[in-house]
């Protein structure tokens, strides 16, 4: 209902344009649900009518030398109800291009039968910012397009200026790995009353990965496994 009221004041939310011989597409990820239901589903999508509307606009335009698609999903990642996103990414695929997205607010570098699909970090929003493992930093993203050749992408965060591998797809499922099974397990322990006089735990140290591990605190203690 929201987005349906939206469209009614102000007109769709998706558009392009050529600047330079470059075709940017400026998709929303939240329409493929609207043929199913009256609100933006969970996982988003494209819809038919979307889908049409970027159809022609890449018939329209056969000869740029390079076609640019901008939303906020990674609708490539598993994501439920993404509506034509096949269809679309299909007719993506016929040229040169490269997609750009956010959503997770983490960094990721994929392709995609050749294609560059970015997965953009965070500029300032919410992130526990854990670091260039995670993918968690706040950048912006250069793109420098060449008068030949492919683009030229670079992160500019704020420690430094960082290339688009920085955290590419197979960095990214080892960090997953990691992040959903620690090799740091503190034992928890109980008190009975109100005071804390302390206590004794036991720390589980164990690396169930095919990555070597290495574990340091300060220069109070190493371990290694």
């Amino acid at each position: 209902m929201r987005y349906r009221a939206r469209n009614k004041q102000f007109g769709t939310n998706y558009y392009h344009f050529v600047y330079k011989n470059v075709l940017f597409l400026c998709m929303t990820s939240e329409t493929g649900a609207i043929e199913k239901k009256d609100d933006i589903g969970h996982d988003g999508g494209i819809d038919t009518e979307q889908y049409e509307y970027f159809k022609k606009v890449l018939e329209d335009h056969p000869d740029v030398c390079w076609t640019f698609a901008f939303m906020h999903r990674p609708l490539w990642d598993g994501s439920k109800n993404i509506g034509r996103w096949d269809d679309l990414e299909a007719l993506l695929h016929q040229r040169k291009h490269t997609v750009i997205v956010g959503h997770t607010h983490s960094y990721v570098a994929y392709k995609r039968q050749g294609a560059d699909y970015l997965n953009l970090s965070t500029t300032g929003g919410i992130s526990p910012l854990r670091g260039l493992f995670l993918g968690e930093f706040d950048h912006v993203t250069l793109v420098t397009v060449p008068s030949e050749g492919e683009p030229v992408y670079a992160n500019l965060a704020l420690s430094g200026i960082l290339d688009d591998q920085i955290i590419n797809e197979s960095i990214h499922t080892v960090a997953e790995e990691f992040t959903h099974h620690p090799p740091v397990k503190i034992v928890p322990f109980f008190i009975d009353g109100d005071t804390f006089s302390g206590c004794t735990t036991k720390i589980a140290l164990q690396n169930v990965h095919t990555q070597p591990l290495s574990l340091s605190r300060a220069s109070s203690w190493t371990a290694t496994c």
